[in-house]
């Protein structure tokens, strides 16, 4: 593990260093809940160079008041918020809309009951960009944690180094600690939007396995995620997005075993934390 991770921005940087503009995107639709916790996770990074966009879904709550409250104090930390309010046709429709409005060099996701678990997360993510390697660094990806309205830890995401091989076994990045080069979307596509479900993991076999894009490793927690997400909220839900993720194999020409559909789900069991997830269960059945 990266035990300096935390340290990155004391390294000594090199002349040709560059403090890339990095996009965050939000996608929100009755996000009043949990918003303002995105929002403070994004002000208190230490990075300069940061443009966040709340893509909203025409939400009928107080989340739009929420955010522009923050406008200010974004300002006085030269932070760049972008907020576009209208109806659209699901998560990735938004993500696409904040990729066309984003004037970053790097864009990532952080959804708007999600946050970053440090302060030094962009400045890791620039670093990363900037690390002197054989091969451009085109994206990034490191580890999550799914946590539950009381915020003790279900799941442990790890991440690894990825690769097509990764992808055969079920791997692949954790989407909210994906950070990619623009010019990699303007070259290869946005999100496929016929994908309701694993819209984000079919752009990353798109990219990654597809198009041979260089992806760095990152042995840090990046994000810290709340359970119930579409694509985990129950056994269906699950086995619809494991479907997807097959059919995504098959339309981008790359060849993959129907085994895939049972490999994939049982990768995840050994990440998860029972006793606190049945727990989460009993709660949620409770009320």
């Amino acid at each position: 593990m990266l035990i300096f991770a935390n340290y990155f921005i004391l390294v000594v940087r090199e002349l040709n260093y560059i403090n890339y503009k990095i996009s965050i995107i939000t996608a929100t639709f009755n996000s009043q809940a949990t918003i303002k916790q995105t929002l403070e996770s994004v002000i208190e990074q230490n990075y300069q160079n940061i443009e966040h966009i709340i893509i909203d879904g025409k939400s009928s709550d107080n989340t739009l008041q929420i955010v522009e409250s923050y406008r200010e104090l974004y300002k006085s930390k030269n932070i760049d918020l972008i907020v576009s309010s209208q109806k659209d046709e699901g998560i990735y429709d938004a993500f696409n809309r904040g990729i066309k409005l984003s004037n970053g060099d790097l864009i990532g996701f952080l959804n708007s009951d999600d946050f970053f678990t440090h302060k030094n997360i962009l400045n890791i993510i620039n670093w990363a960009f900037n690390k002197p390697v054989n091969k451009k660094i085109e994206s990034i990806s490191a580890n999550l944690e799914y946590i539950d309205s009381r915020y003790q830890i279900i799941r442990k995401l790890k991440g690894r180094s990825i690769d097509k091989e990764g992808f055969k076994k079920g791997f692949h990045p954790a989407h909210p600690t994906f950070y990619v080069r623009k010019e990699i979307f303007e070259k290869f596509g946005c999100f496929n939007l016929s994908y309701k479900i694993a819209g984000d993991y079919e752009l990353m076999l798109r990219f990654i396995v597809k198009h041979n894009i260089n992806n760095l490793y990152i042995d840090d927690n990046f994000v810290k995620m709340k359970i119930g997400g579409i694509s985990n909220q129950n056994l269906k839900s699950i086995y619809k997005a494991n479907l997807e993720c097959f059919r995504a194999w098959k339309e981008n020409d790359l060849h993959i075993s129907p085994l895939f559909i049972l490999a994939k789900p049982l990768k995840k069991v050994k990440e998860i934390n029972f006793i606190k997830y049945i727990r989460y269960i009993i709660s949620k059945w409770s009320g």
